[in-house]
């Protein structure tokens, strides 16, 4: 018997050596492929668009098979390409890898029980091989989904209670560690042949990001966390004043004034969660990005786009926990009884990021400023987030679509540029001149804007790839820009006006690949340390509920009230009244004003 139990340890080590082999020689073969295309096509002086396009559809189509083939890691890096709204990755490739987001080969039901198997075995600290008949009635042989590390199936307990199951995929531990070394090698040959293009310096986040999110008891964590914090809180559909001003007010006196949606987030059951099996409740409803269901239950698309903008925006702002993959696979929609009335189910949690507070108080400083039109506040958080205030124009058209100093410089190309108006093909060109000129960037260029990326800190990188993945979703549901806008910068007002009790700072060298070599456990440790520490919310309701104590020793962290943030409501309306008052003073000097941000934000 032991012999046997050997034989098949050997022979299993034997089949996932044969996949990473496999794996690494495909994607080393179809890259070195898709580079020397697109060298010779260079040499050969074959650059104009029409080639060049169709180079793009044929390599992001050879990458798509790959990811979908291999799946793991390289599922997540084509969701993520597929979701890149910088300019800097072809629309082919976006097209192509965009089917990834929703859909993955799935896994065997005989490679799910295995797994389940086997993580019970260790919950129960027994071989017993009839524990899924002890705990599990029935397990469900059809997947409600297949993503790029787990499988997720529905399942009811012996207590008859319906839950869902996320199974981690076979293997992925190993695979893993294959294809970031696949990727480390494919940013080397890139680098070697494009100049500028490589993306060293994104792989020890990356590679952190990733292995931590293979521990589903961590997830399970930061789902609990943000629990507590969006808990009650009632999301903005509407950004009229009269809509903001009675969501502020229910929010403070009673959820009784106003039906607003909520955001459920799925119980996890610590009894049968470890780190490769999460088990928690079901939750019904149906993709965010069903437009045509959305319609079908008489909800609005556009509410549920207002709804989504607020979620995420009191997460990033207000608390400084960035849910990092919000793409439409896991957001949900659940109908209410009342028709037209909705709540949203946020899934997924396994990717967060921990904002320093110095960071997210200067993040919200920024977005107040860039919206409300007043640059000393922007700068003010620029020089808080640790960035230079030569970035500043940058800043303001990463995030805002327009040149802050193009308000009051009569050079600017976007002086008259109003806030969430799309750029005219003739005012991208101006821009790109008058950025080249002033800043020596030129953000059409991918090497450049690259180089713009990598100086920035991380905090901002996440908050960055959460900013455009809402964007994506609120553009796909009908949603308006104006609205987003206004959207994170109530958040970012609010946020603002939370104190920063505890300042903390990483000292991790982010750019040191010598991280990619430390054990899991090591790495896990140390990424969970960073992640797990109260943000500034929880340690605000934790010294209001102790004594005005800021100390979270010992202590259970509660869910952050609205009544907590009162003074944050005066202050915006104090921004709102005298918005209102200037934009009065403007027209009765004859000056018309098509949108006042001083007066929506507040």
């Amino acid at each position: 018997q032991q012999f046997k139990s050997s034989a098949n340890s050997a022979l299993q080590d034997a089949r996932v050596q044969g996949i990473i082999v496999r794996r690494f020689v495909d994607l080393l073969a179809r890259s070195t492929a898709a580079l020397l295309d697109y060298k010779l096509s260079t040499l050969l002086g074959k650059v104009d668009q029409e080639s060049l396009s169709e180079i793009h559809r044929r390599h992001a189509k050879s990458l798509h098979d790959a990811c979908a083939f291999h799946g793991g890691l390289l599922v997540k890096l084509g969701q993520y390409l597929a979701t890149n709204t910088s300019g800097v990755i072809p629309t082919e490739y976006k097209d192509a890898l965009r089917p990834l987001q929703s859909r993955c080969n799935p896994i065997t039901i005989e490679e799910v029980r295995s797994v389940i198997e086997q993580e019970l075995q260790k919950i129960y600290g027994n071989e017993d091989e009839n524990l899924i008949e002890k705990v599990f009635l029935q397990i469900d042989t059809k997947p409600l989904g297949s993503a790029s590390l787990a499988q997720v199936h529905a399942a009811t307990l012996c207590n008859g209670q319906r839950v869902a199951l996320k199974v981690q995929r076979p293997h992925l531990d190993v695979t893993t560690k294959a294809d970031m070394v696949a990727l480390q090698v494919l940013s080397n040959v890139i680098e070697k042949v494009f100049p500028g293009l490589g993306f060293q310096w994104m792989l020890p986040e990356f590679h952190d990001t990733i292995s931590a999110e293979l521990d589903f008891t961590q997830e399970a964590t930061n789902a609990e966390r943000c629990k507590k914090m969006v808990s009650g809180f009632p999301l903005s559909t509407d950004t009229s004043i009269i809509s903001i001003f009675l969501n502020s007010w229910s929010s403070m006196f009673g959820p009784h004034m106003r039906s607003s949606p909520k955001a459920i987030i799925p119980s996890h059951i610590p009894d049968l969660t470890s780190s490769r099996l999460l088990t928690m409740s079901f939750e019904e409803g149906f993709q965010v990005s069903d437009v045509e269901k959305i319609k079908a239950h008489g909800i609005d698309p556009r509410r549920v786009a207002a709804a989504s903008c607020s979620l995420f925006a009191e997460l990033m702002f207000v608390h400084g926990f960035v849910y990092a993959d919000a793409h439409p696979g896991n957001v949900l929609v659940r109908p209410k009884l009342k028709h037209g009335e909705f709540d949203l189910v946020l899934l997924d949690h396994g990717m967060y990021r921990r904002l320093d507070e110095n960071f997210r108080s200067g993040f919200c400083h920024l977005w107040a400023g860039l919206v409300n039109g007043r640059n000393d506040q922007a700068l003010d958080g620029m020089r808080k987030m640790g960035l230079d205030e030569k970035y500043f124009d940058i800043m303001g058209l990463l995030l805002t679509y327009r040149l802050p100093s193009g308000l009051v410089n009569l050079d600017s190309p976007l002086r008259h540029q109003k806030l969430g108006q799309y750029f005219t093909k003739d005012t991208k060109a101006k821009v790109r001149e008058y950025l080249l000129a002033k800043h020596g960037v030129d953000m059409v260029s991918g090497a450049s804007f690259n180089k713009v990326m990598e100086i920035q800190s991380r905090d901002f990188l996440y908050c960055y790839r959460c900013t455009n993945l809402v964007r994506g979703m609120n553009r796909e549901l009908g949603g308006n820009t104006l609205d987003r806008f206004v959207a994170f910068g109530s958040a970012a007002m609010r946020g603002s006006n939370i104190e920063c009790l505890e300042a903390t700072t990483s000292a991790l060298s982010i750019t040191d690949t010598r991280r990619l070599l430390e054990s899991r456990s090591e790495m896990l440790e140390r990424v969970k340390a960073s992640l797990n520490q109260p943000v500034a919310s929880e340690l605000l309701a934790i010294s209001r509920r102790h004594g005005g104590s800021k100390t979270s020793a010992n202590k259970t962290l509660l869910p952050l009230t609205h009544s907590d943030m009162i003074d944050a409501y005066h202050v915006a309306f104090r921004t709102w009244w005298r918005g209102l008052l200037l934009e009065a003073v403007l027209a009765w000097n004859g000056v018309k004003l098509d949108e006042s941000p001083g007066r929506k934000v507040g």
